[in-house]
Formats: C-alpha cells, sequence, structure tokens
C-alpha cells in the first residue's frame, strides 16, 4: 500500500497524520510527504516517526494495521 503523510500537523494536537495514497480525506497534494509504498501501517508509520516526532493516522483510510509477510 502507498502511503502519506500531512506536513502540516493538526492544529488541536499537534500531530501530523498518515493517510494511504487514495484516501478521501487527505491533505492536499502540496501538504504532503510521500512515505512510498509501505509492507503495512506500522512501516510506514515508523516511516514517519523518521520525519515528525508526532503522529497519528486517519481513522477512515488506515484501519489495517497488520504486518503480515
Amino acid at each position: 500500500m502507498h502511503y502519506i503523510v500531512n506536513r502540516n500537523a493538526q492544529i488541536n494536537s499537534g500531530y501530523h497524520k498518515v493517510h494511504t495514497i487514495d484516501c478521501n480525506i487527505g491533505p492536499r497534494k502540496e501538504n504532503v510527504v510521500d512515505l512510498g509504498e509501505c509492507m503495512c501501517l506500522v512501516e510506514a508509520q515508523a516511516k514517519a516517526k523518521d520525519l515528525y516526532k508526532h503522529v497519528n493516522t486517519c481513522k477512515y483510510c488506515c484501519k489495517d494495521t497488520s504486518c503480515e509477510k
């Protein structure tokens, strides 16, 4: 799956949200950092945490957290 993270932190929490590339409520293209293809959401979160201290996930597009190999 291909993931992105919002470059802008949420105003109320300070967290940067991770989304799938095809999320309907994801950030504008100019506010996106491309995390690329990831095996699972856990890997995408780890990549985002390399960029930002506080990261969480979109409750609409990031429901599956399994990392099956």
